[in-house]
């Protein structure tokens, strides 16, 4: 899955631009892939499931590690460990980057859940971080007009919020996949049922038909016996001329 993953990063990011036909045909490829080097044996929406909460695991990890790294008290330090595979799937998905930045947004955050920055220099820090601290240092004689920009932590609410919307959007499809194969699974039962009664229909048919040869052949039987009977006695009164 990994070595799809790497050629393929837009799948695994879940950001593809290209035909719909061709991701599916694309997940279809690496569904055969896997399954023949199973088990498990799953099927192509459940390997995405497997991926997408591959992907939220890592995430998770990510932000533990960068809180971690961030947190001063004198407490202990209680960092995961990451694995290789851990590693290249937070490399090929960019995860890095969206952790960093919503360990940054929550760093400098105001109120209870305000953390206290790291150490760093004033060119490792955030452009909006950077800039209010050289006006702290050198305050302008006249007020400038701020920017109507967004904040980091508006920006990364606004990506979390999309990517929300993406699994919601993401999950409704699985259902209605799972729908519409649990409605073709009814109606192929409803077809095998429909198959049934025509075999036994069918079986009817031939067992009256039987039925009725044999009466038919009975009956002609019963004929030729009449025929050779009525002969016997023609015969007989010959003789008796």
């Amino acid at each position: 899955m990994l070595d799809f993953m790497e050629v393929n990063p837009d799948i695994a990011k879940g950001f593809f631009k290209g035909d719909k036909v061709a991701l599916e045909e694309k997940w279809r490829q690496l569904t055969e892939s896997l399954n023949s080097q199973g088990p498990p044996i799953k099927h192509a929406n459940e390997w995405k499931k497997t991926w997408t909460d591959w992907k939220s695991e890592v995430r998770k990890k990510l932000a533990h590690n960068r809180r971690e790294a961030v947190t001063t008290g004198g407490g202990p330090f209680k960092k995961c460990t990451l694995s290789e595979a851990v590693e290249t799937v937070a490399r090929i998905c960019g995860l890095y980057a969206v952790v960093e930045g919503i360990s940054m947004s929550t760093s400098f955050g105001t109120g209870e859940e305000a953390v206290s920055a790291p150490d760093l220099s004033d060119d490792d820090l955030p452009t909006t971080y950077a800039r209010v601290r050289e006006e702290e240092t050198n305050p302008s004689p006249t007020p400038k007009r701020h920017r109507n920009n967004p904040s980091l932590q508006d920006s990364v609410k606004a990506f979390m919020q999309a990517e929300n919307k993406f699994h919601e959007s993401f999950s409704g499809s699985i259902a209605g996949l799972a729908k519409n194969q649990k409605d073709t699974e009814s109606d192929v039962r409803r077809v095998y049922r429909g198959l049934d009664k025509i075999d036994a229909t069918l079986e009817n048919i031939r067992s009256d038909m039987n039925s009725h040869r044999k009466k038919v052949e009975e009956a002609l039987l019963a004929k030729k016996n009449q025929i050779k009977l009525r002969q016997l006695e023609l015969d007989l009164e010959r003789f008796k001329f």
